[in-house]
């Protein structure tokens, strides 16, 4: 679709967004990838986002690692 310029993926299980931007009305698309800490700026939508604003409600599993418990630091 020719006027898409820019769309992007949400992790589910970790935190963690690709976003695909289109240059210049031209074929050619970059991959930018977003985590923990990061700001998103969507240029089409003249928005910046903190990543954490992304997943602020998310809770993700705790996760066991070689006998240590692994929490949500979020929470």
């Amino acid at each position: 679709m020719p006027t898409i310029q820019e769309y992007g993926f949400i992790d589910q299980t970790q935190i963690a967004v690709e976003v695909q931007r289109r240059h210049n009305d031209s074929a050619l698309w970059t991959l930018e990838s977003y985590g923990e800490g990061d700001t998103i700026t969507l240029k089409s939508l003249d928005i910046t986002i903190p990543i954490t604003e992304i997943y602020r409600k998310v809770i993700f599993p705790v996760e066991q690692v070689e006998g240590t418990f692994s929490i949500d630091p979020t929470s």
